[in-house]
C-alpha cells in the first residue's frame, strides 16, 4: 500500500499535468527529461520534483492568461453588427523540443487546452481551429 505522501505525490502531478492538457510525452520533452522519468513521477516509482510542480503550476497561470487575451478577442468578435458565421482560432505547431525563451505554452496540446476553454466559454458560437505551424 502506498503511504498517503505516495498518493498525493501521484495526485498532484498527474492532476496538473492533465489540468495543463499534457501527455507525459510533452511533459518529458518541454523538462528535458526521458518518458521513463515522468512515467517514474506519474506512478510515484520516483518522487516529483518540487520544481517539476511549479513549472505545472506556472504554466497553468501562463495559461489562464492566453485564455483571457484570447476570449477578450473572442468577445470583442462577437459584439459587432457582423458576427462571421465562424470564429477562426490559431492554435501554434509547436514543437517541444526546441526551446524559446518567448514562448509562455510548452507544446501544442498546451495550447490546444486554451483554445479547448474559449470553445467552451461561448457555447453559442462556432469555432474553427487553424494550425499555425512555427517556423
Amino acid at each position: 500500500m502506498l503511504a498517503k505522501k505516495g498518493i498525493t505525490e501521484i495526485a498532484m502531478f498527474n492532476a496538473l499535468r492533465d489540468l495543463c492538457g499534457l501527455k507525459n510525452q510533452d511533459v518529458a520533452a518541454w523538462l528535458k527529461v526521458s518518458n521513463d522519468t515522468v512515467r517514474s513521477w506519474s506512478c510515484s516509482r520516483t518522487p516529483t520534483p518540487d520544481r517539476v510542480i511549479r513549472k505545472l503550476k506556472n504554466l497553468h497561470q501562463d495559461q489562464m492568461a492566453a485564455f483571457d487575451n484570447e476570449a477578450s478577442r473572442v468577445s470583442m468578435i462577437s459584439r459587432r453588427l457582423y458576427v462571421p458565421d465562424i470564429i477562426e482560432l490559431e492554435l501554434d505547431d509547436i514543437d517541444p523540443t526546441l526551446s524559446s525563451r518567448n514562448r509562455r505554452l510548452p507544446c501544442t496540446n498546451a495550447h490546444l487546452r486554451v483554445m479547448a476553454m474559449v470553445i467552451a466559454k461561448y457555447p453559442d458560437l462556432k469555432f474553427k481551429i487553424v494550425l499555425e505551424t512555427q517556423s
